[in-house]
């Protein structure tokens, strides 16, 4: 029967001996200190530490079950559950018509036609770019090629001299000629 399979199986005895010998190491490493329980019982200092822990956690909620800091005042005003409450229900509101596709953000989440515009878009962007990058058109060359980018700004700045120049003195650069008959 089921009794004799356990006095006689062989396969049954080596797993219990394997079990046995791992359960032995176990017990070895804790009683030498080795890994985090084993410290735990073997190092002094570790174990206040806990035991400090427990205490200011036993603290922190014997004070919040006497009312006493902004948790206690938290977990026990019916102001804050009140208000809790009545924003999950405008958030829920919100959501509903989201879900409905009410309002930008309703249709941004459920219209295809915008994803498929947005994507379309973002196709644009990402060919524009890869243009620039390279070098092609206006935008790409002037992101590319140093010299026209300091043509172009030297050109902004002799500009900007000329009009600044112009305002001052605008007749060292216009002539009125005025003719009768």
């Amino acid at each position: 029967g089921s009794f004799g399979k356990f006095l006689y199986d062989p396969e049954l005895y080596n797993r219990l001996n394997l079990t046995a010998n791992r359960a032995a190491t176990m017990v070895a490493d804790l009683q030498s200190g080795r890994g985090s329980l084993g410290k735990l019982l073997s190092d002094e200092t570790l174990y206040q530490r806990l035991v400090a822990t427990v205490d200011r956690a036993n603290q922190m909620l014997d004070d919040m079950e006497h009312g006493k800091g902004s948790m206690a005042k938290f977990i026990n005003d019916p102001a804050v559950y009140d208000n809790l409450n009545k924003t999950v229900t405008q958030a829920d509101a919100i959501i509903t018509k989201v879900n409905e596709g009410q309002g930008t953000l309703g249709k941004m989440i459920n219209d295809p036609e915008l994803y498929n515009r947005m994507n379309s878009t973002t196709g644009h962007v990402d060919n524009i770019t890869a243009r620039m990058d390279s070098g092609q058109g206006s935008l790409g060359l002037l992101s590319t090629n140093d010299k026209l980018y300091h043509s172009l700004s030297d050109s902004a700045v002799s500009l900007s001299e000329f009009l600044k120049e112009f305002r001052q003195n605008p007749r060292k650069y216009l002539t009125v000629k005025l003719k009768i008959f």
